[in-house]
Parts: C-alpha cells; sequence; structure tokens
C-alpha cells in the first residue's frame, strides 16, 4: 500500500519543519509545507495531497486555516486535521462547524500524530466508499424503467426515481413528504372505481402486496395508465417497519401488444379461411386439426371428411421417404420450415402434384405445437417439365453426338496449344536473356569507353600537364571517336530498349523554343564545316510542349544532323515550327483541345529522296544505297530512332522529298501528356561544405581518370573497390560526398547506398549513383535506395563536377 501523502501548513517555518521530520520518521510522505493560504492551494494542484494537517491561525494570511480548510473540503474532498496551541471559543465553533477529521493541540507526540492521521484517512476513506455505494444505487434506480416510490412508516414518501415521476406526473421534489394516496392513485380499470391502496396494508402487517391485473392509476393530468404492482416492507435491523417500497409498471404496451394479438389472430382466421391456396394445421403425427375451402376443393373431400384423415394418408408411398427427412429435421431444430414438390391422392384416386410449404409453430419454451402447412396445385406445370424432359432427352442425345465431335476437334486444339506454350516459354526465355544482355553489353560498353573519354577530357583541359598541339589534335581525335562510338551504343541500345517496350518516357512541361533552340546549338558547328545556311522559322508565341525534352531534342538533332549531312556545300538546312489544328489538316474539327498539334518540320536543299527508297527510311540497320549517303557513317539506326520515339509521344513522321531537289521530314506531335509517359521528379540532396570525395568503383580506369580529374580541381580524394570496403571508409574518413558505382562485387552499390544511410553519421551525406544505366526505373531504384543523384556512363566530367559543387553547395 501506497505511504499517506500529507501536506503542511503551518506559519511558523521552524514548527512546521519539526512536524513534517516527525511524519517522515513515522513513515508518511510531506509533499509541501506551506506558511500562507496562496502556498496551500498552490501545493494541493500540484501535489495532490491525501490529507492537510492546518494550523488555524495563519498570521499575515487574508483567509484562515478554518476558510482554506472550508475550501479544500469543497472543492477537492481532501480530509483536514486541525493543529493549533489556543484559540478562542467562536474560533472553535467555526472549525467545528467546517466538519473537520481531526484535532491535535500542541504540543503534541508522535503517537497522537500517528492516531489523528490513521482514523482521519480511515474515516474519509470510509466516507468515500458509503458516497460510492449510494451514487451507484441512485443510477440504478434512476436507469431502471420501473417506477419505485419509497415511503416512511406514516406513508409519505421519502424517494420517487425517473420512472416514477413519469408514471405519476409528480416531481419528487413536489411530492417528497406528501402521503403516498394523494401521489398514487390506484383505480379498478374496468369498472373506474378505487381501490384499497397496497402501503398502508403493508406498514400494518408487515407483507408483501400485489395488485391484481386489473388495477390502473390515474396521474396527474387524469391520465389512466394500466399497471402491475408490487409493494413490500423497509425493515430496520431491530425488525421494526421503517417504511415501504413499491415498484410498479407501465402496462400500456402490454395491454396494446395483446390487443394487436388479438386482432393478429382474427386476421389469421380470415386469411386461413380465404386463401386461394389450400393451408392446413396439422398436428405432429400428421392428423389435420384445420382445415380451409380451397385445400377441400383441391384433395375433393369435406371439411370433416379431411379431418378424420391424417396427412400420411393421402400421400403417395415413393414420396413418404422425403417428408420423413424433413420432419426429422423440423422437429430436432436444423430447420426452421421446408418446401417439397410431391404427390397426394385426391379422393376419385388420381394423382394431384403439389408445392408443399411447411412451418413449425413452439410454444414460449420452444416446445413444438403444431404444423402450419401450405399446399398449391402444381400439376400442370409438372405436366409441361414431363414433355419438357422428354424434349431435353432427344436434345441431349444429339448434343453427345455433336460432343463427341468437338472432343476430337478439341484433342486437336489441346496439340496445338501445348505447342504454342513451348513456343512462348523459349519466347519469353529469349527475351529475358535479351534484357540481361542488354544491360552487361550497357555496362561492358559504356564503363569502358567512359574511362577514355574522361582521360580524354583530362588530358585536353592539362590535368596531367601540358600538351603539345600535335598531342592535343590527337587526343582531339580520340574525344571525337570516343563520342561517336557513344552514339553508336546510345542508338542500338535505344532501339533495343523501344523495341521490347523498356524506353520509359520522363515527361515535363518544356519550352518550344528552347527544343529548338538546344538542337540548333548542337549542330551548328557541323553546319559551319560545309558552309550550309541554317535557320529557323518558329512563331514568337509558340508556348510550351509535354514532352520528353532529352527524347524530343534526340529526334530533332538527328533529323537535323541528316539534313546536313546531305545537302552540299553552300546549300540550306530550315526548322519550320507550327501550331497545327484540325481545319489546318483538313479535318472536321471537335470539340476536343488535345486535337491540335505542333509540327517540326526539316527543310534542306539536300539530294532528295526516290519514291522507291522512301520506304525504307524508317527500316533499323538499312542504308539508302545512293552515292553520297555512302560516302557518310552511319548505322541506319537514327531514322528507326526517331519514328519510334515519335510514336511513343502519341505523334506521326512524314516526309516529302524529290531527288536532286531536298527533301522535308516533318514530324506532329499532342499538346497534351501522351497516354503511357511517365513524369519523374528530380531528386537533389543537401548541400555540405567540405570537399572530400569517396568514389566506389572496380575499374582502375575509371577511378585513374576522374581521380586525376577531381584532384586537379581542388578536391581530397580516397576511394574503395566494393561495397563493404565504402562502408569502412565512409565510417573512419567521414566523407563530404560519395560516389558509387552501382555494379561492383561483393556488395553492390544500391545495397551499399542501403546500409550507408543507415549509418546514423552519414545519413545526410550526399551520394551520386553511377551507373551504364539508362531508364527512368533504374534511376528510381538508385534514389530509393538512398542516392543523392544519379548520372548515366558515359559523363563529361565537367558534368560530374558540377553535380558535385550543386549537392555541396559550393
Amino acid at each position: 500500500m501506497a505511504p499517506i501523502k500529507v501536506l503542511v501548513v503551518e506559519d511558523e517555518v521552524i514548527t512546521g519543519r519539526v512536524i513534517s521530520e516527525e511524519l517522515s520518521l513515522l513513515g508518511y510522505v510531506v509533499t509541501d509545507l506551506a506558511t500562507s493560504d496562496e502556498e496551500v492551494i498552490a501545493s494541493v494542484i500540484g501535489n495532490r495531497p491525501d490529507l492537510v494537517l492546518m494550523d488555524i491561525i495563519l498570521k499575515g494570511s487574508p483567509r484562515d486555516g478554518i476558510e482554506i480548510a472550508t475550501i479544500l473540503r469543497r472543492e477537492f474532498q481532501l480530509p483536514f486535521i486541525y493543529i493549533t496551541a489556543h484559540t478562542d471559543d467562536a474560533t472553535l465553533e467555526r472549525a467545528k462547524n467546517s466538519e473537520p477529521y481531526g484535532y491535535l493541540v500542541k504540543p503534541f507526540d508522535e503517537r497522537d500524530l500517528r492516531v489523528a492521521i490513521e482514523t482521519a484517512t480511515y474515516k474519509h476513506r470510509m466516507e468515500r466508499q458509503l458516497a460510492m455505494r449510494e451514487a451507484q444505487l441512485s443510477a440504478i434506480l434512476k436507469s431502471t424503467s420501473d417506477a419505485v416510490i419509497a415511503t416512511d412508516n406514516t406513508a409519505e414518501i421519502t424517494y420517487m426515481n425517473p420512472a416514477a415521476e413519469k408514471l405519476t406526473g409528480w416531481r419528487f421534489a413536489e411530492a417528497l413528504g406528501r402521503d403516498v394516496t394523494e401521489i398514487l392513485y390506484l383505480v379498478d380499470e374496468n369498472s373506474g372505481e378505487e381501490i384499497a391502496h397496497p402501503v398502508p396494508l403493508v406498514l400494518q402487517t408487515g407483507q408483501v402486496s400485489f395488485l391484481n391485473n386489473s388495477t390502473a392509476t390515474i396521474d396527474r393530468q387524469g391520465i389512466k395508465k394500466p399497471v402491475g404492482d408490487s409493494a413490500s416492507p423497509i425493515c430496520m435491523p431491530s425488525g421494526a417497519i421503517d417504511g415501504a417500497v413499491m415498484v410498479l409498471w407501465d402496462m400500456t404496451d402490454r395491454k396494446r401488444a395483446e390487443a394487436a394479438l388479438s386482432e393478429s389472430e382474427s386476421r389469421f382466421r380470415n386469411a386461413f379461411e380465404t386463401a386461394a391456396i389450400g393451408m392446413a394445421l396439422n398436428a405432429l403425427d400428421g392428423r389435420f386439426l384445420k382445415v380451409n375451402l380451397a385445400l377441400c376443393q383441391l384433395f375433393g373431400y369435406s371439411e370433416s371428411e379431411l379431418l378424420s384423415l391424417t396427412y400420411q394418408e393421402i400421400t403417395h408411398a415413393d414420396d413418404m421417404a422425403s417428408d420423413l427427412d424433413a420432419m426429422h429435421s423440423l422437429l430436432t431444430g436444423k430447420i426452421g420450415s421446408f418446401n417439397l414438390e410431391k404427390r397426394f391422392w385426391h379422393k376419385k384416386r388420381h394423382i394431384v402434384w403439389i408445392l408443399l410449404s411447411v412451418s413449425l409453430v413452439r410454444d414460449t419454451m420452444q416446445q413444438p405445437m403444431y404444423l402450419i402447412a401450405q399446399m398449391q396445385n402444381i400439376s400442370d406445370r409438372k405436366q409441361a417439365e414431363i414433355a419438357l424432359s422428354q424434349l431435353n432427352n432427344e436434345l441431349e442425345s444429339r448434343v453427345a453426338r455433336r460432343t463427341e465431335a468437338l472432343q476430337k476437334s478439341e484433342s486437336r486444339l489441346i496439340s496445338t496449344n501445348e505447342q504454342l506454350a513451348i513456343a512462348n516459354a523459349e519466347l519469353a526465355r529469349a527475351t529475358r536473356l535479351k534484357d540481361e544482355f542488354l544491360a552487361n553489353m550497357s555496362h561492358e560498353l559504356r564503363t569502358p569507353l567512359n574511362a577514355v573519354l574522361g582521360m580524354a577530357e583530362g588530358l585536353l583541359e592539362s590535368v596531367f600537364g601540358s600538351i603539345n598541339e600535335r598531342q592535343k589534335k590527337a587526343i582531339d581525335t580520340i574525344e571525337r571517336s570516343g563520342r561517336h562510338l557513344l552514339d553508336l551504343i546510345n542508338d542500338i541500345l535505344d532501339l533495343a530498349k523501344i523495341e521490347s517496350g523498356k524506353l520509359e518516357l520522363q515527361i515535363s512541361d518544356v519550352p518550344i523554343q528552347s527544343i529548338c533552340d538546344n538542337s540548333m546549338l548542337l549542330v551548328r558547328q557541323m553546319a559551319l564545316k560545309k558552309n550550309l545556311r541554317l535557320s529557323t522559322h518558329i512563331p514568337g508565341d509558340i508556348g510550351m510542349i509535354w514532352v520528353d525534352d532529352r527524347r524530343i531534342r534526340q529526334v530533332l538533332i538527328n533529323l537535323l544532323s541528316n539534313a546536313i549531312k546531305f545537302t552540299p556545300t553552300e546549300g540550306s538546312v530550315t526548322l519550320e515550327v507550327w501550331v497545327e489544328t484540325e481545319e489546318r489538316r483538313g479535318e472536321k474539327p471537335t470539340e476536343e483541345a488535345s486535337s491540335s498539334q505542333v509540327a517540326f518540320s526539316i527543310v534542306d536543299s539536300g539530294i532528295g529522296i526516290s519514291r522507291e527508297n522512301i520506304q525504307k527510311l524508317f527500316q533499323p540497320f538499312v542504308q539508302i544505297d545512293s552515292s553520297l549517303s555512302r560516302q557518310n557513317v552511319g548505322t541506319g539506326l537514327g531514322l528507326s530512332l526517331v519514328q519510334r520515339i515519335v510514336t511513343q509521344h502519341g505523334g506521326t513522321v512524314s516526309v516529302e522529298s524529290e531527288v536532286g531537289q531536298g527533301s522535308r521530314f516533318t514530324i506532329r506531335l499532342p499538346y497534351g501528356n501522351p497516354s503511357g509517359a511517365t513524369v519523374l521528379p528530380s531528386t537533389k540532396g543537401d548541400p555540405l561544405s567540405s570537399n572530400l570525395i569517396l568514389l566506389v568503383d572496380d575499374n582502375e580506369a575509371n577511378v585513374q581518370s576522374i581521380s586525376s580529374y577531381l584532384i586537379a580541381k581542388g578536391f581530397r580524394f580516397i576511394s574503395a573497390k566494393d561495397g563493404g570496403e565504402a562502408i569502412a571508409l565512409a565510417r573512419t574518413e567521414n566523407p563530404n560526398l560519395i560516389l558509387m558505382e552501382i555494379q561492383t562485387p561483393s556488395i553492390d552499390g544500391l545495397e551499399a547506398i542501403r546500409l550507408i544511410r543507415a549509418e546514423s553519421q552519414l545519413n545526410n551525406v550526399p551520394i551520386i549513383a553511377m551507373a551504364a544505366l539508362s531508364t527512368p526505373s533504374d534511376r528510381e531504384r538508385c534514389l530509393a535506395a538512398g542516392a543523392s543523384d544519379y548520372l548515366a556512363k558515359p559523363f563529361k566530367l565537367k558534368q560530374l563536377v558540377n553535380f558535385i559543387q550543386q549537392l555541396l553547395a559550393i
């Protein structure tokens, strides 16, 4: 049991401390020592003591101990004991009226203190239990639906619950002290005459009394209500009668229910006798107890004849077994009713088909009493069913013959399907192997190429020392050849992705002018070398379009490059853009805004294309066999990629050309977001301020090219060959940024990123994932693992440095 918590209130601090020490020695917990009225209230609210030792006189406080104790009893229900040395008679009288739980006169010893505290807490606990029990009893009486009225031994009312107030029309406050016969007026329900009240009889005899079934009360408003009643004496422990208690229940609803039941029985009799179908009440042994006219007409018997028969006597013998089974389930409670189609014998000995419905009626103790049967003549329907059955038999014979022929065809079909399943499995395996091959080739081709281009870029920027002009030209040739090789690899892999459904678009709202300007900028040098005129015709208000910016620029650059490649020196190449509505296309206008398109047209004054060669343009790995085209390198993949990328955007590609006059390639794209395209958000890590870079890559050439470049740019640099080594270095060296190759031995890059993110001290370190993969799903996997950003190989080292500077905000 927890120790009692005591608040000591004493204006003499030294005396209060002495009392507190005595309490602690006796095993009590002193919550506080208060010296003024304000301190008392604050301490009670903050510490919630179990009892207060209250000094009556509080010097310097506007309220004395008696006033404070009165507040504690009223507001907080706290027991208190007064402690005082002396006081006047008037103060003692006030103290007594505040109902304290004890007094202690100074000086007092430990025994007096313990006795006073234990007595006070016991008394307070008993009072609370008594109050709780009284509240429970009051709640029970208030919530019961029966009216409860209690009187003293003179028949005057001492208690009424809410149900009694509702029954009599009197409020308890008004009825208190009045004679019960005035409040509860009882009469005979049928005659209206007043009947003897049971309370005086109970007070006189001490015996329980009950009202008869025809008793009613007339409430304060004069409304008569049928009631049931019991009156009992309230006896003292000595046996003397101290009063009486009446429990009454309003029988209005019960009387209404009885009247409704009587009316229902009357309606049932009328419905039973006048029903259009046969109805009967049967004893459990099958005897007919009651039948209606329709049933007599159904079987050809009179009412008296049927009442002398049993249910079994007119049942067809072949249907007896089903009857017995259904009756057994009904009587054992497995079912509540049953329906059967069965045969009965007519009085003239022909069969009558009946739809029989039987229900079991039970008494209040759930014991079976009798059966209710409804019988409907279905003989005509049965005859039709027999005829239909004969027709079905004939049809089944025909179907059987037809089925035999179909089974033979099905057998051949199954064999064919099995062969198709084998072929599909082989196709799925080939597709899987192709996907794996593409992923591996993407890594194996781009990773060494990344090192070649990185080294070339570093050499051209004199990262490894100065170079002469001849060396610079050689390295420039390496860099251009590497870029050309990268273009070929990208074209092959992009085409493979499109054909296997792996290429996903990263759709965003892009300015059309920006797409065109960037595309023209990238081919301008190529045109200048051939002394070609480059021009654009783009409306100033052309606006925005929802496309994959990189892919559409790839399309335009491809078409512009082809135009420049196949246009002789001093020729011209033009990029025209316009918004094309349905009217311009010669179509019937619709109300849908999405029917508008943006047209991009690349017009050149080149060699042109013959009509028979136009059909070959968009086939992969096919080049037109002309003298000028064979003078230019290429894979024949460009236009195939153009067509597939535009188609995936929901657009079209068209060609107009004349040999010797030039060509016009036009792509048309919808203004809206193409269905199936994926809009991917960008993700950037939190910027930091230091410059220690951890590179995780098992390719020595990549490590050498990247490290040399970063060191030359002023970064500190460490490297790891796999994920496990990267985690260990990250823990000990605390790098400010991590470059993570995804395909590493042992622990791969994705798992390493997850493990690094699990380290609390490394959770916010920016991580750039590097991979020779380039689909949005690959990017999403890296970001989901915890990467801050993503770079697809091969990349320019300047681009890498820009990424690092953005993430570190330097």
